[in-house]
């Protein structure tokens, strides 16, 4: 009965399982994960110093990006369409032309119309030499003054006459040209309205097309936040895959009652950049300044890690690699500025931190310092 139960005993799954790790420990090379194998050869490392300063502690805020300038263009005049020059997404120069609406019937008045002036100005030219004959006559008294008076009126009225038909056209020779709409900047067609052999009249909207020489960006942030934004300064974003900078333009003085934030907009002028271009409706997160400025210790931005959900960077401690958790307080440009929350005296200015190769360090891992080249 004994060896039977102590045969149930190692049939038992939790003793099959504490025996399988007692084995897998005793194996070479299978080791806790934190801890380091006696005589492990040094980390090849790049490393940079830090130096301590004086920043703004920053927020992210997430924003929205959109075109400076949409102008849905319109046609002047009316006509049919005859030509038709873009396309959605097409991009456009300023005063290129967008369409061309049919121009046969105001030709033809514009014709008429010069034709009538010629005319009257004929009409013109003998009212005036009748008046001039009038004029000699009216010294020597041999005709009327009545006469006279009505061949001086006769001239005005063909003058005024002659002002009214070259005004019309002056207004035909205007709407021939407006008869082809042009581009009013240099951007993207978002959306075409017409098609070919549509006849339009004034006002019909032809195409909306967005400057993107620049785009701003709009982020909803509280009350208490805008009083460290610095107007007409600098903010960094990350936005189209990489990060930029953005210049503060406005703070709209219109809030959301349901949320008590204020826009604020910031012009990007480095749209075209790789790896995307910016566009409306992109998403930008922002880095705000949130606070008065405090002491703080400037990184490399890859410096940090990110680890379970805490900001941590490698220190070299005489040849050994020291873990320093930390809070970022602010990036500036490629450096980040951080507060050590745990072992703070070995983050100072001057120390050694690692910029490259500290995704498998361990605390006390020796550390061989390599120029950038060497882990490129």
């Amino acid at each position: 009965m004994r060896s039977f139960s102590l045969f149930r005993v190692l049939q038992h799954p939790c003793f099959v399982f504490l025996h399988c790790m007692c084995l897998l420990c005793l194996l070479p090379g299978v080791r806790p994960a934190l801890a380091q194998p006696p005589g492990a050869p040094p980390a090849k490392v790049v490393t940079a110093k830090a130096v301590s300063g004086r920043v703004n502690p920053t927020q992210q805020f997430i924003g929205t990006v959109y075109f400076p300038e949409v102008a849905k263009v319109a046609a002047e005049v009316s006509g049919r369409v005859e030509l038709l020059d873009i396309e959605t997404g097409s991009r456009v120069k300023a005063g290129q032309r967008l369409v061309a609406l049919s121009t046969d019937i105001a030709t033809k008045e514009l014709e008429s119309s010069r034709a009538s002036h010629q005319r009257l100005l004929s009409q013109l030219e003998i009212a005036r030499i009748e008046l001039g004959r009038m004029e000699q006559l009216i010294k020597t008294r041999t005709v009327a003054v009545q006469e006279y008076d009505q061949a001086r009126f006769l001239v005005q009225r063909l003058e005024r006459e002659a002002a009214s038909l070259k005004a019309s056209a002056d207004l035909l020779e205007i709407k021939l040209r407006k008869a082809q709409p042009a581009a009013p900047f240099d951007g993207v067609v978002l959306e075409r309205h017409v098609g070919r052999g549509e006849w339009l009249s004034p006002g019909t909207a032809i195409a909306t097309i967005a400057r993107d020489d620049s785009v701003d960006v709009l982020v909803d942030l509280p009350a208490p936040v805008l009083a460290f934004v610095p107007m007409d300064g600098e903010l960094t974003m990350t936005v189209g895959g990489r990060e930029r900078l953005g210049r503060v333009s406005a703070i709209i003085p219109a809030g959301n009652v349901a949320t008590r934030t204020f826009p604020l907009k910031i012009r990007v002028t480095d749209v075209g950049a790789p790896p995307v271009p910016l566009v409306q409706g992109m998403e930008a997160r922002v880095d705000v300044p949130s606070g008065d400025q405090v002491d703080a210790v400037l990184v490399p931005r890859d410096a940090v890690m990110l680890t379970q959900g805490r900001h941590q960077l490698w220190v070299n401690a005489q040849g050994a690699a020291a873990p320093v958790p930390v809070e970022v307080l602010a990036y500036k440009g490629s450096q980040a500025a951080v507060r050590a929350l745990e072992n703070g005296g070995v983050l100072h200015d001057g120390v050694e931190v690692v910029v490259k190769g500290n995704e498998r360090l361990r605390p006390g891992h020796p550390l061989d310092i390599v120029p950038p080249s060497a882990l490129q």
